[in-house]
């Protein structure tokens, strides 16, 4: 240190003096800017800046087409087969309807509910792809090979439910009520699709903020009420301890929802 002492730290205030033991970095402002790292001060500029993502969101020309393909399918739906379509919406609500759509036991063979089926395996593809390019848009994966793997896994899940019920129904000769709680599946799936295809579709174009959390939101709950809602149909009109159901509500429709919730907040 220099100079009288009784004027130093004033002038150091100043920025005309700095100790020998403090950065050179522009004085007091220097020093108020200055960050830890490891055990010595460094100046503002020489610390590790944190990566940023600046991949720019680029829509995808070919899901446009998906997405006409889908309200096509959905306006040809509405033109042809508006009866039953009209049927299967009130089955959401009407237990009744949701009986005779089960009695009757073609729901899943009728040319509505495939094409329902369709969009929703489209819609859950696209809103995944768009998911995937809002939020990482560096990552190695291609959109397409996004879609084409959403879409995929979303058709083998249901299947899988389809052919697992379906089994289940021949040996426990229970097949009314393994229908019944198919058919549930399947009107609520159908109405998931109608629900993600607008939301994907503005999605791709406009990136409204936390529209995606509140549609990922919106679609748990609807799983969950899928869920709740088939289980308790089953329970009431089959002798099936309550605790096996409880189990399969628990292990293979309730926490994989919530896992992918929780995955979805979190990214």
């Amino acid at each position: 240190m220099e100079g009288n002492p009784d004027t130093f730290f004033l002038r150091f205030l100043e920025g005309e003096v700095m100790p020998d033991t403090l950065p050179r970095a522009g004085g007091w402002d220097g020093l108020r800017s200055s960050v830890f790292s490891g055990h010595e001060l460094q100046p503002e500029d020489s610390y590790m800046p944190v990566h940023q993502n600046t991949a720019a969101y680029q829509p995808q020309p070919w899901l446009f087409g998906v997405f006409v393909i889908q309200l096509l399918i959905l306006a040809g739906i509405m033109g042809f087969f508006r009866n039953g379509f009209i049927r299967q919406i009130t089955a959401l609500v009407s237990v009744k309807n949701l009986d005779a759509l089960a009695k009757e036991g073609n729901i899943v063979y009728q040319i509505h509910t495939v094409l329902l089926l369709f969009i929703y395996v489209l819609s859950m593809g696209g809103a995944a792809t768009v998911a995937a390019g809002r939020f990482f848009p560096e990552a190695e994966y291609s959109p397409l090979q996004v879609f084409i793997a959403a879409s995929v896994l979303t058709a083998a899940l249901f299947f899988a439910k389809f052919v697992l019920f379906g089994l289940l129904g021949r040996v426990s000769g229970e097949s009314l009520n393994n229908r019944r709680y198919i058919t549930n599946m399947v009107v609520f799936n159908g109405l998931v699709g109608l629900l993600v295809l607008p939301v994907a579709f503005v999605g791709a174009y406009q990136g409204i903020p936390y529209m995606f959390v509140l549609l990922l939101v919106a679609v748990t709950g609807i799983y969950i009420v899928r869920a709740v809602r088939g289980v308790w149909v089953v329970q009431s009109n089959s002798p099936f301890p309550a605790l096996y159901i409880i189990l399969y509500l628990c292990t293979l429709e309730i926490m994989p929802v919530l896992m992918v919730l929780a995955w979805g907040l979190n990214a």
